[in-house]
């Protein structure tokens, strides 16, 4: 994060829909014998709420926060730093008025002021605000839904420097992008061990501000896998994707090229104990790129991805998750930005009242072909306290240190943030 989107209630989530991967309960499910994977998805830490009308429950989270970031706009130098206070409410609804139908809206709606920038005060949604609705059908699922939120972290792109050449210098600041989802998802279950999962996506991206248009794009997504339970301790399955992606703005300087790709490969859940479990996916990549836009690149990529994550409850207070993963994002002013990310989680529950997180991750990234290309390597770390101070209420502050060490001049950068967060259930 970097002090734009500084509420984020008990979902601590750093950017919109990155590498979706489940709707309709989950796209990969844990490795346990016989799962019922047609039951409608309903969420588990929605054990308190504040109303009830027969089968429907709702649970209002107020939240308010301040921050403060020495580097709004991810410059070398020249760096302008800011305060912010926010406030806003999460509404969280769950309608299930029989076994095989369920109904689950979870959004948050807030506003953010800054103090010496007031032409960055914004309308908050939360990343990952969801709707959804699922019906069981027989052997089928069948599930609609829609995931909204307003991106306002550029280290989500972490391409984004605030130099001249990509940014302009001070319009880093205005970036504001509306992510949406919405999607149609058809589970099937014909045997207790057996499952697949097929689904239709159309994901959009837009600029709330004059900058960064060329960034604006459509895309189709069609997804299927499929996925057997061995046991409790191994699940198996084979996923693919292609996807269709389009450039609303071609004819601009600096436009996007739109482009093709394919994406296929095993995946493994591997559950060894009760207190650990291993997600390892590889995939066989290729994108083709149309020379539709207005930059020179003409490079296409074609190599393997993967993910693998490691999580460990060593004991019922202490928590360790370790993950690797290569992936390919949209470039900006290039085709492709190839990422390859490690990192660590600790969570430590230090009394009945206070939790502990710390958070640290590596980056190496390397953009494709074109004037704009680039080399570097990214830390994004983080420490979290989070104290209860009754049972309604929950105080948290956080602090950020991120860098960026680039081959290109000017594009480095170093950000301290400090976020404090009180959150109140009604």
């Amino acid at each position: 994060m970097n002090g734009y989107g500084l509420i984020t209630g008990s979902r601590q989530i750093t950017g919109l829909m990155t590498g979706i991967l489940g709707v309709c309960g989950t796209w990969y499910a844990g490795a346990q014998e016989g799962l019922d994977y047609l039951e409608p998805y309903r969420p588990q830490s929605l054990q308190e709420y504040d109303l009830k009308f027969n089968d429907l429950v709702m649970d209002l989270v107020f939240q308010t926060g301040a921050s403060f970031t020495d580097n709004l706009g991810f410059e070398e130098s020249a760096q302008a730093g800011d305060f912010s206070l926010s406030a806003g409410m999460n509404l969280r609804t769950f309608y299930q008025p029989r076994s095989d139908f369920a109904l689950n809206l979870d959004m948050f709606l807030g506003y953010q002021h800054f103090f010496e920038y007031s032409e960055l005060n914004t309308l908050l949604i939360q990343p990952g605000s969801e709707f959804r609705v699922e019906r069981k059908l027989g052997d089928f699922k069948l599930g609609v839904y829609d995931q909204i939120g307003v991106e306002m972290n550029p280290l989500t792109r972490p391409f984004v420097s605030g130099d001249a050449a990509t940014l302009g210098g001070s319009e880093t600041l205005e970036w504001r992008r509306l992510r949406n989802l919405v999607g149609a998802a058809l589970t099937w279950q014909p045997t207790r061990y057996f499952h697949s999962l097929s689904a239709y996506e159309f994901d959009i991206d837009r600029t709330l501000t004059d900058t960064f248009v060329t960034l604006d794009r459509n895309r189709h997504i069609f997804r299927t896998g499929g996925y057997y339970d061995f046991s409790r301790q191994l699940n198996v399955g084979l996923e693919g994707q292609y996807s269709i992606t389009e450039f609303t703005e071609n004819n601009l300087p600096g436009s996007q090229n739109d482009s093709n790709s394919v994406e296929v490969g095993p995946r493994v859940i591997i559950r060894p104990t009760q207190t650990t479990d291993l997600n390892l996916k590889v995939a066989y990549n290729t994108i083709d790129f149309d020379q539709t836009g207005q930059i020179t690149d003409i490079e296409n990529f074609e190599g393997i991805s993967f993910d693998a994550r490691f999580n460990w409850e060593q004991t019922r207070n202490l928590t360790h998750s370790v993950y690797g993963r290569r992936f390919i994002s949209d470039g900006f002013g290039t085709n492709f930005a190839d990422q390859k990310q490690f990192g660590y989680r600790l969570s430590s529950q230090l009394s009945q009242t206070l939790q502990a997180t710390l958070d640290a991750s590596y980056m190496w990234l390397s953009t494709s072909g074109g004037a704009l290309s680039e080399d570097a390597t990214l830390l994004l770390t983080s420490v979290s306290l989070t104290k209860s101070l009754n049972r309604k209420s929950t105080l948290g502050l956080t602090y950020s240190f991120n860098y960026k060490d680039s081959e290109i001049n000017l594009r480095d950068f170093q950000q301290n943030l400090v976020i404090l967060n009180f959150s109140y259930d009604l």
